[in-house]
C-alpha cells in the first residue's frame, strides 16, 4: 500500500452530506446538484470548503493506520525468510 496524503477541501460527497443534515427534504435531491447550482446551495447555507480539524484528524489516523498495518505486514514477511 502506497503513502496516501489526507486532502483538506471537502469533496461534492462531504458537501452533499452536509446538505443532506441541513435541507433534508429539498425539491431536487442534493446528489443531483453539480456546478454552479451545487455552488450555489454551498453558499445560501454557509458551508465551509474546508474540512474541519475533526475530519481532518480522523483522515490522518487512516492513513497512520494504513501504512502501520503496511509496515507489520512487511516486517513479518521478512521475519518469516529470516527464519
Amino acid at each position: 500500500m502506497g503513502f496516501e496524503i489526507a486532502a483538506i477541501a471537502k469533496t461534492k460527497k462531504h458537501f452533499i452530506a452536509e446538505l443532506e443534515k441541513l435541507d433534508p427534504s429539498p425539491a431536487k435531491p442534493h446528489f443531483m446538484l453539480k456546478g454552479k447550482e451545487l455552488q450555489a446551495k454551498i453558499k445560501q447555507y454557509g458551508i465551509g470548503k474546508l474540512k474541519p480539524k475533526s475530519m481532518l484528524i480522523d483522515d490522518l489516523q487512516k492513513v497512520l493506520s494504513i501504512d502501520k498495518t503496511a509496515v507489520q505486514a512487511v516486517e513479518e514477511t521478512l521475519w518469516r525468510k529470516l527464519q
